[in-house]
């Protein structure tokens, strides 16, 4: 495809017979740069709030949206739990497989994780093997059912089969729900982390 701007206009040549005349701009390079431009963008704003690894949420979301919940709950008095999941023996897996396969196995556990969430659920790479679960509108009992199925997704799941590895992974939670054991962004954050 090749991408033109055209400037043009009818007229009429000696004859006085119809014609068009005009100029035609090849356009090509111009929009190609533009479009890469626009994706650029686009990935910038994407890795804003995302983990370039998981393609989870970023701490940098988690804050902001721990904000607005709390104010959310505030307004409702629905609450809202927040599970801290930290990967177990995860420098074992690293140790024995080397970085490359740990990476791809916490890509993996992000996987899984995000198979066990269902909207407005979302998951954060909070840091290295660990991560938060956000499970807005949701108490504590229910927090710990999802907890349990996110366990069970995890003793069900292989890891690093594409690898030709088969490698198990467990996971401790904490679980905390707001306002029932915090009353502030970062008092939550520890309790879960507890």
């Amino acid at each position: 495809p090749v991408w033109a701007m055209i400037n043009a206009r009818l007229t009429d040549d000696s004859s006085g017979k119809p014609i068009i005349e005009g100029i035609l701009i090849d356009n090509t390079k111009k929009r190609l740069a533009e479009d890469k431009l626009h994706r650029s963008r686009e990935r910038f704003r994407y890795l804003a709030n995302h983990d370039s690894l998981t393609g989870l949420f970023n701490t940098r979301y988690l804050y902001k949206e721990l904000d607005r919940l709390i104010t959310e709950s505030l307004e409702t008095n629905e609450p809202f739990s927040l599970v801290f999941l930290d990967t177990d023996n995860f420098k074992k897996v690293v140790d024995t497989y080397g970085h490359l396969h740990g990476s791809q196995a916490l890509k993996e556990v992000a996987g899984t994780l995000k198979s066990g969430l269902t909207d407005p659920a979302f998951g954060v790479a909070y840091g290295g093997d660990e991560f938060v679960l956000v499970l807005p509108r949701t108490g504590k009992e229910a927090a710990l059912k999802l907890v349990q199925n996110i366990r069970r997704l995890m003793k069900n799941s292989v890891y690093l089969t594409k690898q030709g590895l088969e490698v198990h992974m467990s996971a401790s939670f904490g679980v905390a729900t707001y306002p029932d054991d915090a009353s502030d962004r970062v008092e939550i954050l520890a309790l879960a982390d507890e």
